[in-house]
């Protein structure tokens, strides 16, 4: 609970009444607020409502209506993908009016329906029909006939749409008859014959229908007289794209938050998460594509990656609507770039042509993999590039430091055992010397050989600061290696890793002549 002191509780009324007394737009007033201005205010007015000079009263209502809309997903321009906090923001201005319109409720009752309609897509997202209980169904329909209807006859048409269109909802998901629908393209074949599939996903009774689209050959220089042609095994050159439609029996919120599934490595998100219709979309298709390709002699080229997707179409129907709901988005992955074609050749003098350093190769190919959302494997060439780096880092250091064959040294037995003799004596000062260590070749893992570098070199980072960015590199990467990880790693852990790499191969070098050595951190 927000708490307010009076002399705060005033200087929002008054800045509220400045702003909303003679505003003939409340929407166009409140835009230089932001939505966490806007929520301040009514935490600090609130207790006031309502007001007892009409003027003021009225100002209230204006802001209260001006605040409703900003957070109404309901009505457009509806948002491509609402945050978390949302409803909860929307539901403090809807109750806030309808305590304000109490004697004459006028725009509040439509956003009470909206509020209701929030907390249905909350509630009964992603759940298939028949584990919703009647009740629940029954609870919701209460709720909306408590709404009171407004006493505008232009309001109540509006009222009576938006109520019949929230029960149609329910009814749709009581019956069974409720389906979402998402369609989207692929740029690849999927299979030489259009498909009906039918599965449980997650629980979910769903059907997906793939149309094939083919194109001429462009690899070769012949082609198929008649009908089509593919290339046989997998292959970059594309003969086709396809079309698919999944069908869901379950309500599934489309719009609603979910964590990024694709970033670029330079570059911060042009939007905050994906919808959810995206993540599913992708999710399903995903593993629809591997079953078909293992068992069902689907033709797949490509390892399908959540940049695939086109342009999505979110649609809900029912037994009494064909299309209750209709949302296009565009793909939160597609990022443009429109420029003017240029008929001038751009000369490049490349000098002598090699290889790319083996750690920056891994590095570009992890960004390509980030780039289509295949976050796996992104962090796979992350953990190559950082292992071929820290390698190569023990070569340079060795030159810097004049120290021949340190390098090798680092993973030598004898540099192992020697640490292991160090804590023996301290603890036993009594078996110093005495003990026989093993001379036979062992593995060390980079951990040990940064440990013995740290010994024998100064460095310009400590240690411990040195270890935290490997292990940010590292972390995931046993479960991932080893196959005990399923999952997608997140798109978070890998920018965290790409980061970390950068500081490693930053500051991972021997400490300058004369410089403060670092303390551990």
């Amino acid at each position: 609970m927000t708490i307010t002191s009076p002399l705060n509780r005033m200087k929002a009324k008054e800045r509220m009444l400045r702003i909303f007394a003679l505003a003939n737009d409340p929407a166009t007033a409140a835009k230089p607020l932001s939505d966490d201005e806007l929520e301040a205010m009514l935490d600090a007015v609130r207790e006031l409502i309502p007001l007892r000079k009409p003027a003021q009263h009225e100002a209230l209502e204006r802001f209260l209506y001006a605040g409703a809309c900003r957070f109404d997903r309901w009505f457009p321009p509806t948002p491509f993908v609402v945050p978390p906090s949302n409803a909860e923001k929307f539901s403090k201005f809807a109750a806030a009016l309808s305590r304000a319109e109490r004697d004459h409720p006028l725009n509040s009752p439509v956003f009470q329906l909206h509020a209701i309609k929030d907390e249905i897509f909350h509630r009964l997202d992603g759940i298939a029909h028949s584990d919703i209980p009647e009740q629940v169904l029954r609870q919701f329909r209460e709720k909306l006939e408590r709404v009171a209807s407004p006493e505008s006859s232009t309001k109540q048409a509006e009222f009576s749409q938006q109520k019949d269109e929230i029960s149609m909802l329910l009814r749709g998901i009581g019956d069974g008859s409720l389906q979402t629908i998402l369609t989207f393209d692929i740029p690849y074949l999927l299979h030489k014959q259009k498909l009906n599939l039918s599965f449980v996903w997650r629980e979910i009774p769903m059907q997906i229908f793939i149309t094939p689209r083919f194109r001429p050959l462009e690899e070769t220089f012949f082609g198929a007289a008649e009908g089509a042609a593919l290339s046989v095994g997998a292959s970059r050159w594309q003969t086709g794209t396809s079309h698919v439609t999944i069908q869901m029996a379950a309500l599934l919120d489309g719009s609603a938050y979910t964590e990024s599934l694709q970033a670029f490595v330079d570059q911060d998100p042009t939007i905050e998460g994906w919808p959810k219709s995206f993540t599913w979309a992708f999710l399903i298709f995903s593993d629809m594509t591997w079953r078909l390709k293992a068992d069902h002699g689907g033709h797949q080229d490509w390892i399908p990656a959540p940049r695939d997707l086109s342009a999505l179409e979110y649609s809900i129907k029912t037994s009494e609507r064909e299309s209750l709901a209709f949302i296009a988005k565009g793909s939160p992955a597609a990022l443009i770039e429109i420029f003017e074609p240029s008929d001038e050749v751009l000369a490049i003098e490349l000098k002598a042509l090699d290889s790319l350093p083996w750690p920056q190769e891994c590095r570009t190919r992890a960004s390509m993999y980030l780039e289509l959302g295949d976050t796996n494997e992104a962090l796979f060439w992350l953990n190559v590039s950082v292992e071929s780096l820290v390698a190569g880092r023990f070569k340079e250091i060795e030159q810097a430091t004049g120290e021949t064959g340190l390098a090798e040294a680092l993973g030598s037995p004898k540099e192992f055992w020697d640490q292991a003799e160090q804590i023996l004596s301290k603890q036993f000062p009594d078996m110093a010397d005495k003990v026989k260590w093993p001379s036979a070749p062992i593995h060390v893992s980079v951990f040990g050989k940064l440990k013995v570098l740290y010994r024998r070199v100064a460095m310009r980072t400590s240690l411990e600061e040195l270890l935290r960015k490997y292990r940010d590199v590292s972390g995931e990467r046993n479960d991932l290696f080893h196959g005990t990880r399923t999952g997608r790693v997140s798109v978070a852990a890998v920018r965290k890793a790409f980061d970390a790499l950068a500081w490693i191969d930053e500051n991972m070098w021997p400490q300058a002549p004369g410089a403060v050595a670092p303390s551990p951190s």
